[in-house]
């Protein structure tokens, strides 16, 4: 087994890591776009709305759920699947 970079062996990554987040300006339209209407919510007519029916079409689902953090969207998995009780 080689060495550890941090020991003197051989690094296994040369090359700086690219910047992030990656976007262009169709992704900045879009953003700008929803930040200019102040509709930030999941309510009908929304850029949410229309996400998680693209999001459910791609990946062959019925139905897709946008939710704020990965909290969420454990919990919202969990229920789905009649898993504890949500509080």
């Amino acid at each position: 087994m080689s060495a550890l970079a941090l020991l003197g062996g051989e690094k296994a990554k040369n090359k700086p890591f690219p910047t992030w987040p990656h976007y262009d300006e169709a992704e900045e339209g879009a953003l700008k776009q929803v930040l200019e209407s102040r509709i930030w919510w999941r309510t009908p007519g929304t850029k949410t709305l229309e996400f998680e029916q693209a999001f459910a079409r791609f990946h062959g689902a019925r139905h897709g759920i946008a939710v704020t953090n990965g909290t969420a969207a454990l919990e919202v998995t969990m229920a789905g699947l009649g898993i504890g009780t949500m509080k």
